[in-house]
């Protein structure tokens, strides 16, 4: 007897549906309470992981995009461009060191004068060095035994100089941001803790004229911003 491809393929299909019926419904499994307590912490961990896993996805995506504005802040503002190509500070310890990446000397230092002083300072002298001048002011007590400085130093920007300002002894020092002629400017206040005695120290960086100012005062905060604004040069 001859059998067609039909006839085959429909012969294996009632076989197939005779031994499926045939076979026994497999048994429900039963697990012990510690094999479960086991699979269960399993899970837990997985989850977790998968958890954490996002977060440090979500943290890797912020910071991608922090650092795509920060690059596009830097490409569309000149100004910030410029300062950070021009100077860095550094902090460590209690030391605040400037340090600069451009070179603007070439031609002798300009002379510049504080065009306002508080009441009793008077002008004592000018030192110039090769790469950086030294102004002086001072008030005398009417004992003309103590004496209060008041000191300007500036020097170009340069690559070969750097400034530091740090706490020594039994001082501490403090910084806030402040401006001085609407330019960024740091101002450190530095604390005797042995008598109470306090002095500020002004640093600010003129990109324009390519010069670093740093003013030294025992004057308050408002007057110590006051005459560093009203810093010119000599005419």
């Amino acid at each position: 007897m001859k059998f067609d491809d039909k006839q085959l393929a429909q012969a294996a299909k009632e076989l197939s549906h005779a031994m499926g019926t045939s076979l026994s419904k497999p048994e429900e499994q039963v697990f012990s309470p510690a094999f479960e307590e086991k699979m269960e912490q399993l899970l837990k961990k997985q989850r977790r992981q998968k958890y954490l896993k996002r977060i440090a996805c979500s943290a890797a995506s912020i910071l991608a995009l922090l650092i795509t504005v920060g690059c596009l802040f830097l490409a569309l503002n000149t100004e910030a461009r410029a300062y950070l190509q021009t100077w860095y500070r550094s902090v460590s310890i209690g030391r605040y060191t400037y340090r600069f990446n451009e070179d603007r000397r070439g031609q002798p230092l300009p002379d510049y004068e504080v065009t306002w002083l508080p009441e009793g300072y008077r002008y004592n002298r000018t030192r110039r060095f090769e790469n950086t001048t030294l102004v002086s002011y001072r008030k005398e007590s009417p004992t003309e035994r103590y004496i209060t400085p008041l000191g300007l130093e500036y020097f170009w920007i340069s690559d070969q100089m750097a400034l530091t300002v740090g706490a020594y002894g039994n001082h501490t020092v403090t910084q806030q941001q402040v401006t001085v002629n609407g330019k960024p400017a740091h101002l450190y206040e530095n604390i005797n803790s042995s008598n109470g005695q306090r002095d500020y120290i002004l640093v600010w960086i003129d990109q324009e004229a390519g010069l670093v100012f740093r003013l030294g005062t025992s004057l308050s905060i408002e007057e110590t911003i006051a005459v560093a604004e009203n810093i010119r040069p000599v005419k």
